[in-house]
């Protein structure tokens, strides 16, 4: 059974690897642009001359556009700010599960002062359906671990096997005193003890 470690850090994984994929693919068609413009160079020197006289028009024109388009965007923005019917395109995405357990990433909609979650590919899901797959309020006293293989306990936020302290068991229980961001989705459950465990929904419970 995956342990929660492995969990909690598995969506900012999939983000660094994402990153990484796409400045591997920039960089090498990178090269391949500058292996071609340099063999233009020297068969049509010409050509190349007025190909660099067309490209300098073309990035001022680009320069322009980009300064139009983020005036848009801070438009939008504003728009978006005080009409709420409107999906905010810029919200960072972040997990959320259903009640088989079962997760995904999605972003906030909001339409009609409804609330919703949205996916990637345009699935609009119900809150009364999902919620977020870490707690993110801060009005947590008490917790129980659900998860049957237990969830393991960690010296600060940062999980890794260096910071692991122990492992709790199944049913055990744990006073909360606070809920720590990791980032903008992930949270920790800081414990009475200054210990932290995770606080995704698959292994723990809030309790009263």
């Amino acid at each position: 059974i995956q342990n929660q470690e492995e969990l909690d850090n598995n969506d900012a994984q999939q983000d660094a690897i994402q990153k990484q994929a796409n400045q591997d693919a920039k960089k090498a068609l990178d090269k391949k642009n500058s292996k071609e413009e340099n063999l233009w160079n020297i068969i049509f020197p010409d050509y190349y001359s007025l190909k660099n006289s067309k490209e300098n028009d073309n990035k001022i024109s680009n320069i322009n556009n980009s300064k139009e388009k983020e005036h848009n965007y801070k438009a939008d923005d504003k728009s978006i700010s005080k009409n709420k019917d409107i999906f905010h395109k810029y919200t960072k995405s972040f997990s959320i599960i259903n009640k088989k357990g079962k997760t995904y990433r999605a972003t906030t909609f909001i339409k009609n002062t409804k609330k919703y979650f949205i996916l990637n590919n345009g699935d609009v899901l119900s809150i009364k359906k999902y919620q977020r797959t870490y707690q993110q309020k801060n009005n947590v006293k008490k917790v129980k671990v659900i998860n049957h293989s237990g969830v393991n306990i960690y010296r600060n936020i940062n999980f890794s096997k260096r910071n692991l302290f122990k492992h709790a068991k199944f049913n055990q229980k744990f006073k909360v005193i606070a809920v720590k961001h990791l980032n903008y989705d992930i949270t920790r459950y800081k414990l009475s003890n200054g210990l932290f465990i995770t606080t995704h929904k698959n292994f723990v419970k809030v309790i009263k």
